[in-house]
């Protein structure tokens, strides 16, 4: 039979270390190799950009570099015939890759943008932590020592021994400050538990003519609620 449910929400906060870039460059030309060429001088104006920064300390994790590189033909809709006419061709490159120097992603960001050429879009840089399950880890310890002074409480207010009693079972929740994306979870016949955890928060402000990138913090909250029953009982199995 069940004593008690006691339920605690714990939190746990930590910076961003992981730092995602995408950026993509579009370039024209009457013909295809010419579409390329003009592609090939975007892509080396970035890729001069990309050294200079690592000569200044900038490490890309190894393994996530990625980009590709494709040529189409360029169509132009005529609303007079409502027609599509070619025009040419269009060369697309698309670049993305991770760093941990996330200290350094701010001024990458400024240099990126500056590039001059209107086919480049550099997407805003998304973060994440390398170890969530660390910030989970850290977030349900603080629960469980609130979880223990309410039912220390309870316990002294009703004149009961702690002792006497013993963990049925319990669920255990984590969730971020802001809406949830991914979800994953695990169960077994003593307790369940979800994850949610939103790996992208970021804010940009304007300063004069220079864009300051706040990436901010991961915040994970547990919701942990423990069912306690009289030692020796035997309680139901938990279900999710």
């Amino acid at each position: 039979m069940l004593f008690s449910s006691v339920k605690s929400t714990g939190t746990a906060s930590a910076e961003f270390d992981v730092a995602s870039i995408n950026l993509s460059i579009e370039e024209f030309g009457k013909t295809a190799s010419a579409a390329r060429d003009n592609l090939g001088k975007a892509t080396n104006q970035i890729d001069g950009i990309v050294k200079v920064f690592e000569k200044e300390g900038l490490v890309i994790t190894k393994g996530t570099l990625r980009s590709s590189v494709f040529v189409e033909p360029n169509t132009d809709y005529n609303r007079t015939t409502g027609k599509q006419k070619r025009d040419g061709f269009k060369a697309i490159a698309q670049i993305q890759f991770q760093t941990e120097t996330v200290a350094m992603v701010n001024k990458l960001y400024e240099a990126l943008i500056s590039v001059e050429t209107e086919g480049l879009t550099v997407s805003t840089p998304s973060f994440k932590l390398k170890k969530i399950a660390v910030l989970q880890e850290a977030a349900l310890v603080d629960a469980w020592e609130r979880v223990q002074n309410r039912f220390k409480s309870e316990c002294k207010v009703l004149g009961l021994k702690t002792t006497d009693y013993e963990i049925a079972n319990y669920t255990v929740g984590y969730d971020d400050s802001l809406e949830a994306e991914q979800d994953s979870g695990y169960s077994n016949s003593r307790s369940s538990a979800s994850t949610a955890m939103n790996y992208s928060c970021t804010s940009i402000n304007i300063i004069g003519s220079v864009s300051e990138i706040n990436s901010g913090k991961a915040n994970i909250r547990a919701n942990l609620v423990v069912s306690y029953q009289v030692k020796g009982t035997n309680a139901a199995s938990v279900s999710a």
